[in-house]
């Protein structure tokens, strides 16, 4: 990967925005790539302070020119305000659904920064609330790039945290420290600990591409459900108009997919069933057919008769219906057996895996769609049955 020729300091803060002029003043004096601009993640409160002391009064700009130091493009517009989970600006996150907010806002932000490789990101962690902080080093594990920074910034204890202290200056400068002690500025002494990024990208780049499409607490939820399925709830709702299902606490559509929704609904019988699940081609090793139970939940959903004496004309019905596409009845229709062969497994699953995958993380995907444990083993999937519910089910008319 080529090296990037722009560097954003990425900061959360707090109510000490002396932070990023501490980072600035350790990224120069430890030689470090200089910013060109700066972004901070912060709270309302948090935006009042930076706003007043790094641009009103002029903390930044002085920082720049007494070591003669380019400025880094910052403006109002740098200061990003998190939303709580109703989308208001927060003044501090404390509730739950506000922590999940300002997860889902960091991380957002994070990778959004992370798709530009001309763009170095250096993330400051010395700011903010412990969430905040916790949130952006996670983002940067996640989306960090090989040539990326972390980093935290160490200043002199007597220092630490006084809101008149910005950086050490050249000259000596006076100001109040803890118990009316009289500091001098020029004798601080600040340092960048840089902290060892090893990140999920360069692990396992796909992972990364699904928090551009879910939330953070989406993926988390779904990857914890991986390592507890006893607890992973699944409702297969048979409305003509509407077949969907819930599963966990997300609700998902099959309209215009009812196939989709009969090949979920076969799996989901057979493990309510106690049976082992179906192999690829229907007929090995006397497995039942897989082609017919789709067929008969299909039938089920749009309250048709299930019947296999007259197979074509009920083909023939469920395509008119749209319940099924008319090349699937056709290639149905055309076969002795009148049943999938096992590359129409393997289409239906697909088809299945693509609909719950532009709705679920990968991890949940997996619990929902068919797996196997080798070629000689059957499909099933990974829900225990107990956990299985049906409903809106009114027989075949």
């Amino acid at each position: 990967m080529s090296q990037p020729n722009k560097t954003l300091l990425l900061a959360v803060t707090g109510m000490s925005p002396q932070v990023v002029t501490e980072t600035l003043y350790a990224i120069y004096q430890q030689g470090l790539e200089w910013p060109d601009k700066i972004e901070i993640i912060t709270t309302s409160v948090g935006k009042e302070q930076a706003s007043l002391n790094l641009i009103t009064d002029g903390k930044l700009r002085a920082l720049c020119d007494e070591y003669q130091l380019s400025m880094p493009h910052f403006t109002e517009e740098s200061i990003h305000v998190i939303p709580d989970a109703n989308g208001v600006l927060v003044t501090d996150a404390r509730t739950l659904e506000d922590q999940e907010a300002l997860a889902d806002f960091i991380v957002k932000t994070v990778a959004d920064r992370a798709q530009d490789n001309n763009t170095r990101i250096h993330a400051s962690i010395a700011g903010g609330r412990k969430t905040m902080t916790f949130f952006l080093g996670y983002a940067m594990s996640i989306f960090g790039r090989e040539f990326d920074r972390l980093s935290h910034v160490l200043v002199s204890e007597q220092f630490e945290s006084n809101p008149q202290f910005y950086y050490p200056t050249l000259k000596p400068k006076t100001i109040q420290g803890r118990d009316n002690i009289t500091l001098d500025c020029s004798k601080a002494e600040v340092m960048l600990a840089e902290i060892p990024l090893i990140s999920q990208r360069m692990i396992n780049p796909k992972m990364v591409n699904e928090f551009s499409q879910f939330s953070y607490n989406d993926i988390v939820n779904a990857i914890q459900l991986v390592n507890r399925p006893d607890q992973v709830k699944l409702e297969l709702i048979f409305d003509q108009e509407n077949p969907r299902i819930v599963f966990g606490a997300k609700e998902i559509t099959f309209n215009n997919r009812k196939a989709d929704f009969a090949m979920l609904a076969v799996f989901a019988r057979a493990k309510v069933n106690n049976e082992p699940g179906y192999y690829r081609q229907s007929g090995r090793k006397n497995a039942p057919s897989f082609t017919h139970n789709l067929l008969k939940e299909l039938c089920q959903l749009e309250h048709k008769k299930f019947d296999l004496h007259n197979i074509d004309d009920m083909l023939e019905n469920l395509s008119i219906n749209g319940a099924l596409d008319s090349k699937t009845a056709e290639a149905l229709k055309r076969t002795r057996e009148k049943e999938f062969d096992e590359h129409g497994f393997s289409d239906k699953r697909n088809s299945l895996q693509k609909l719950l995958s532009s709705a679920l993380p990968k991890a949940a995907v997996n619990l929902l769609v068919p797996q196997t444990s080798g070629q000689n083993n059957p499909y099933h999937i990974q829900i225990p049955a107990a956990n299985i519910s049906f409903s809106g089910i009114k027989g075949a008319q």
